[in-house]
């Protein structure tokens, strides 16, 4: 039993080393959606030198801050977008950026998003389905308004 323990915490730490997993992510995504490594350092927001060194399993110097980002950067590069549907990061954008962050109200929202209140509200809810008109104008028009908001801040 402790021989198994043991080899269990050292399988633990081995797979936990964030280089070994930031490489087999980003060679994921390579393989899964036909990316090309000169693409990689644009997407992950890292230099080409670091990214090479992080594909050849060499050491390489990553600040937090630059691990954070492509921690983040290589949930949605490596596996696409399959763990959320396209309604739920809407709601969820909506809900965290535009309500929590920059409390724009439900009429507010709706009059950006050019749909008439109630279609707002139950497309936000989830409750009744929604015209497929107001569902395009919602998710282009306040997709559009999280972008210019989070790209312009200073």
């Amino acid at each position: 039993m402790e021989e198994f323990i043991n080899d269990l915490n050292i399988e633990l730490l081995s797979e936990n080393n964030r280089h070994e997993y930031m490489q087999a992510k980003i060679k994921e995504a390579i393989k899964n959606f036909q990316l090309k490594e000169e693409q990689i350092p644009k997407l992950l927001g890292t230099s080409a030198e670091k990214t090479a060194k992080l594909l050849q399993g060499e050491p390489c110097e990553l600040t937090e801050e630059e691990m954070a980002v492509i921690d983040y950067r290589l949930i949605f590069i490596s596996e696409g977008f399959s763990l959320m549907k396209a309604k739920e990061r809407i709601r969820l954008l909506i809900g965290s950026f535009l309500i929590k962050e920059y409390q724009f109200s439900y009429k507010s929202l709706a009059a950006y998003a050019e749909v008439p209140y109630e279609a707002f509200v139950n497309f936000y809810n989830g409750d009744q389905e929604v015209d497929d008109q107001y569902t395009i104008n919602i998710c282009v028009n306040l997709q559009m308004l999280v972008y210019v908001l989070k790209n312009n801040e200073r």
